[in-house]
């Protein structure tokens, strides 16, 4: 080709300005020899259709060229991506990483040296947890399903007050997911805790909140945990219970107190001594003479829930839970030879009074006749008989869930007595009830029948049992049943709604002191009862619109201002031998139900969740025990045992509301909405509050003869 041969210019392929901007070349490109050569090169023959494929080469960052070239000084948008580029610092590529340590928030605990972890009522894959199991035992660590004083965390799905947690508040473990089981197995290692690994349980949390520091604040595990870490809740405490308190057994309470950080004491010491340090705690059993002792001993006597409270909270509040003390009265002689009796008197100091007793006996019967230095005969009454006071058949679980209602599990209460052996000789004796004397047992209750009874309603039992309107029962036809009321103002005879006969038929009043039991029974608790009434208008209130909101709260209230409730008394006598009821649930009249056992041994069966996840109950009554609940929230099932030797078949009393209108008793029975949620949170927080203030009791024997003879007159 020679100088004077026209020559063709293509773009340069490997120039990167070409690719990026192809609508500036026509910018720089010159009008003079180069657009006539251009025009020229346009009768060569054009180039194959297909062209061939362009290979890129290095790395394809962002287009740029390493250096620069003919091409690049071309395009003044390249120059100017050249001079942002270099402007800009060079970035290191990252690393590559394994493990990313974990940014949930502040650390709450350290690796542990070694590692011991429990559970409390989870339930992880078996693959997983015998990995976890793997690595903690090669770290010198274990997982455990009891308590240790030595546990560096605690693996739990529900924040309740169990023992293992309280355990795990005060020793300032934290109380961790289950989801922290993986998180270990998935990083080779026991990692430290931080905020997103500790228990999340909202409702855990609101209900703590409830519990434990009122309505207007809110419960955070974390900051307990913060307040346990900072110093132990009972440093420089030496603590002692009572051995007559039972809800909880002596060894977990001696594991409590020193996963606080105090010192157990299993005796009291012998002399006063530094009061200050030492904590005695009791509950509403205990005798007045081993709580007065105690507090002979130390700075005060405190109800056990003020223990278990604070180790839920880290929060040591005693003034509210400091039980009253009786002191018994003393006899002393004085300078001229006659007793002396030291009275306390409401400001705490003593008063002398010189008497002589002519009473046989002194003091120790139930009335002395004292007689002063003028001869003037005086009447004083001894102490008085102490009142069994009503308690949570679970007490690290004041409050059970139950069936479904509303959509939730129904809350409820299981309350339970002591047996009170005066109260049941006093009724089985009653001259005008049925059980005095000795009982005619129909031979039927011995018999091995079961099924339902197919003679007539009218089967009456003979004799004495008729006279009472005793049946054998259609659906149990081992058994002896009678319906009474046991409201005063209702007269001899008053027509109400009986569950087992599906309607509303006349009854008949229950036998005097029967009546006059269940009428003491309300006397004495009417603080109880005026919350629950008050609380139930306030509901009303709330939605005056709602039609059948409105009906069964008016239902209610009526039957608490009317004392309809335990108005219904089932009277059951039998069986003889031993029988497993089939599990059932009660009607509506069971939603306040209080239950009396006369003589005999029954065996009471619950299906209801327990704080620690338990959920069928176990209660055997004898002679005396009274328990207080709602069947109407739970299944349940009773066994009777075998005839005692003693007292016979067994005898029982299950007193409900007495609904007087049969249409809104059976269409009560099948409202189970939001509404019927409510009025069950209300009626077993009241219940609750009145037990944990230990109000709620049974009435003492001078209690219910006074208002025996008060319904007399």
């Amino acid at each position: 080709m020679g100088d004077g041969e026209p020559t063709l210019l293509l773009p340069d392929e490997d120039c990167p300005a070409t690719q990026l901007d192809e609508e500036d070349e026509t910018n720089d490109i010159g009008q003079g020899d180069y657009g006539k050569t251009v025009a020229k090169a346009a009768d060569f023959p054009s180039p194959p259709a297909t062209p061939q494929p362009r290979k890129r080469k290095g790395p394809p960052s962002t287009g740029l060229p390493d250096t620069p070239d003919k091409a690049c000084r071309r395009s003044p948008r390249l120059r100017e991506l050249q001079k942002l580029q270099a402007q800009q610092p060079e970035v290191p590529a990252p690393a590559p990483r394994r493990h990313q340590a974990s940014t949930g928030g502040p650390i709450v605990a350290e690796p542990p040296l070694r590692p011991v972890i429990a559970l409390s009522g989870v339930e992880i894959e078996a693959n997983l947890l015998n990995a976890a199991r793997r690595l903690v035992e090669s770290l010198g660590g274990e997982i455990t399903n009891t308590w240790t004083m030595q546990a560096t965390h605690l693996v739990a799905c529900r924040l309740r007050r169990t023992f293992k947690v309280m355990c795990a508040l005060c020793r300032g473990v934290p109380i961790v997911r289950p989801a922290f089981i993986k998180r270990c197995v998935q990083e080779a290692r026991v990692p430290e805790v931080r905020n997103q690994d500790l228990l999340r349980d909202i409702i855990g949390q609101q209900i703590f909140a409830k519990r434990f520091l009122g309505r207007s604040q809110s419960y955070s595990l974390g900051d307990v945990l913060q307040r346990a870490q900072d110093g132990p809740l009972l440093a420089n405490f030496c603590v002692h219970v009572l051995p007559e308190v039972t809800a909880m057994e002596r060894p977990k309470l001696r594991a409590l107190v020193e996963a606080a950080g105090g010192q157990w004491r299993e005796e009291l010491p012998t002399t006063a001594g530094s009061t200050g340090s030492l904590l005695v705690f009791a509950d509403a059993s205990s005798p007045a003479a081993s709580v007065a002792q105690a507090a002979s001993k130390a700075a005060g006597v405190y109800q056990l829930e003020a223990l278990l409270s604070a180790a839920c909270t880290q929060d040591l509040r005693l003034q509210a839970f400091q039980m009253p003390v009786r002191r018994p009265f003393r006899r002393h002689v004085s300078k001229n030879g006659l007793p002396v009796m030291l009275m306390a008197s409401p400001g705490g100091r003593t008063r002398f009074r010189s008497t002589w007793l002519l009473a046989c006996g002194g003091l120790g019967g139930s009335l002395a006749f004292l007689r002063g230095p003028r001869g003037v005969a005086l009447r004083a009454r001894a102490r008085q008989d102490e009142a069994p006071v009503l308690q949570h058949f679970i007490a690290d679980s004041p409050l059970l869930r139950g069936t479904k209602v509303g959509g939730d599990d129904a809350p409820t209460v299981f309350l339970v007595a002591p047996p009170s052996e005066q109260l049941t000789k006093y009724v089985l004796e009653d001259p005008a009830g049925p059980f005095k004397g000795t009982l005619e047992w129909p031979e039927r209750l011995f018999d091995d029948v079961d099924g339902k009874n197919e003679p007539d309603v009218a089967d009456h039992a003979p004799g004495s049992w008729k006279k009472w309107s005793f049946q054998f029962s259609k659906r149990e036809p081992f058994m002896l049943k009678a319906d009474w009321h046991s409201v005063h103002g209702w007269g001899e005879k008053f027509d109400i709604f009986v569950p087992r006969k599906n309607a509303v038929v006349p009854v008949r009043q229950a036998p005097p002191r029967v009546l006059a039991l269940i009428e003491a029974f309300r006397k004495v608790n009417t603080v109880c009862w005026q919350q629950i009434t008050s609380g139930l208008q306030e509901l009303q209130e709330q939605k005056p619109d709602d039609i059948l909101r409105c009906r069964l709260l008016k239902m209610l209230i009526e039957e608490f201002q009317e004392r309809g409730f335990f108005g219904a008394i089932e009277a059951q006598a039998g069986p003889a031998r031993r029988k497993e009821m089939h599990w059932h649930r009660d009607g509506a009249t069971g939603l306040l139900h209080l239950g009396i056992t006369l003589s005999g041994r029954r065996r009471l069966q619950l299906r209801a969740r327990s704080e620690d996840d338990s959920w069928t109950q176990e209660l055997w009554m004898d002679a005396g025990h009274v328990y207080l609940s709602s069947p109407f929230l739970f299944e349940h099932s009773i066994t009777y045992a075998a005839e005692s030797s003693d007292s016979g078949p067994t005898l029982a009393l299950m007193c409900r509301f007495g609904f007087l209108d049969e249409e809104d008793a059976l269409w009560v029975n099948h409202f189970r909405g939001r509404d019927m949620l409510e009025v069950v949170e209300l009626i077993s927080g009241c219940l609750r509050n009145a037990t944990d203030a230990g109000e709620l009791r049974m009435p003492t024997l001078s209690e219910v003869r006074a208002v025996e003879r008060e319904l007399a007159t």
